[in-house]
């Protein structure tokens, strides 16, 4: 679970405008790049998710095979979507708000 807190934190950080020397950095703003403008609160945990269990996936191919991988996401989604409406959030909320 942390590792996915870890990378939800990460994937929201990498949008985040930076000043150098009053010059204004770009985000990477990985969401962005992976489910393009627009995407809900909910596809940013599922990404985050994903990313987490399929690293997992590629470092220990033979313990944590892919259909393994595809119910734990769809498991870990779940409870965080549980997790984020029991406290008022909306699932479906458009998140891209790049400043």
């Amino acid at each position: 679970m942390r590792n996915i807190l870890d990378e939800f934190a990460r994937l929201k950080a990498s949008r985040a405008v930076g000043y150098r020397a009053g010059k204004r950095i770009e985000p990477e703003n990985i969401p962005g790049r992976i489910l393009g403008p627009g995407y809900t609160k909910g596809e940013l945990w599922e990404i985050a998710v994903r990313r987490v269990l399929e690293q997992e996936h590629n470092t220990a191919p033979d313990i944590l095979g892919a259909d393994t991988v595809e119910d734990l996401i769809g498991t870990w989604t779940r409870f965080f979507r549980e997790m984020l409406e029991s406290q008022g959030g909306d699932w479906s909320e458009v998140e891209d708000n790049v400043a």
